[in-house]
């Protein structure tokens, strides 16, 4: 199976309304902050630029437990464009690193041809990134780790046959999708030695995106600061929706109403508050960043910039939540959205 090809909120618009809000020209044209990775307080304020690139997307930002690094993918199989977008694949992926004010810029899984290197996050201790690899003879997902200093890799175990996915590590625990052949792929989670490896959620069998972006199941899962619960996103006909499970039960809530279009849902540093981007194809002026409750209400959108498709939001874990709070997003220059 290849690696799921997420589509970001845009495209659910349509080709045609794409160009009219994107940048003329394609990545050939004067842009050089066309695809960015900022960081804003979660007031909309205090927006910087932490890197930004006119060719490359750069995209699963995530900040280090002591907010100094942001670890990100970035992508660089440029299309018929000029553009290298995760919507274009995940071959001759990266995992990048860069302080928080921008400088120490590097490549830490550097590209190989064919091969994925994406979605990384932080260990506990800073010390190394869990991220997703098919660089191995069956180029299949598999889950790894690189330690910072010696950049030695190693391999986290996960169920035996399983296409695994997006990995992220909270204390002992691993959570991620597990893809087997002609079944919805569920969110598995283990110790990070591979024991007590378990099922955690068990999506429905009817009623998913059908538009082929995606095989059924469940992405992008987060773990809460305490371990109790994931946050992760689904793909329903109508859209993603987030969804939180509980860790002991299993008993699943689905944080998105009737229309509502959620995803890449991130959890505040003391797991009161979820961070996630959101679609109103009624009305664009309202897609953009939101907070929310973990049961769903309180929803908040966080004003940043217009202009921009804003995607995978995330606070910084060591902040107590205020206004002065800090998130830290990517983002894809398009002038025309509102």
């Amino acid at each position: 199976m290849k690696y799921c090809r997420r589509p970001s909120p845009l495209p659910l618009l349509g080709s045609v309304l794409l160009l009219s809000l994107a940048v003329p020209g394609g990545c050939a044209a004067d842009a050089p902050d066309r695809f960015g990775i900022y960081t804003a307080d979660l007031s909309g304020d205090n927006v910087q630029t932490v890197v930004a690139d006119a060719e490359r997307e750069l995209t699963h930002p995530r900040v280090s437990h002591n907010g100094q690094w942001i670890t990100f993918t970035r992508y660089n199989d440029k299309g018929p464009d000029g553009c290298a977008r995760e919507a274009g694949g995940y071959a001759d992926t990266e995992i990048m690193i860069v302080r928080v004010d921008g400088t120490g810029l590097q490549s830490v899984v550097a590209p190989k041809p064919g091969v994925l290197a994406a979605n990384s996050s932080w260990l506990p201790d800073d010390s190394g990134l869990v991220f997703l690899s098919t660089d191995n003879p069956q180029r299949l997902p598999q889950i790894m780790t690189v330690d910072l200093a010696s950049r030695t890799l190693a391999r986290l175990p996960a169920p035996a046959g399983a296409v695994v996915s997006d990995p992220h590590v909270v204390g002992n625990l691993v959570v991620f999708p597990a893809f087997l052949p002609g079944r919805p792929g569920p969110l598995w989670i283990m110790t990070r030695d591979g024991s007590a490896a378990r099922q955690l959620t068990y999506p429905p069998l009817s009623g998913w995106d059908d538009s082929g972006n995606c095989p059924p199941g469940d992405y992008d899962p987060r773990i809460a600061p305490d371990g109790t619960r994931v946050a992760f996103m689904r793909p329903y006909q109508q859209g993603w929706h987030s969804l939180v499970v509980d860790v002991a039960t299993g008993q699943e809530h689905d944080l998105s109403g009737p229309g509502d279009i959620d995803g890449t849902p991130d959890w505040s540093g003391d797991g009161t508050k979820l961070i996630l981007w959101h679609v109103n194809l009624a009305n664009l002026a309202e897609t953009g960043v939101y907070t929310m409750n973990p049961d769903g209400t309180g929803r908040e959108m966080v004003p940043l910039p217009r202009g921009y498709q804003h995607g995978h939001p995330g606070f910084f874990p060591g902040d107590a939540l205020s206004p002065a709070a800090r998130i830290v997003y990517d983002a894809e220059l398009y002038p025309g959205l509102p």
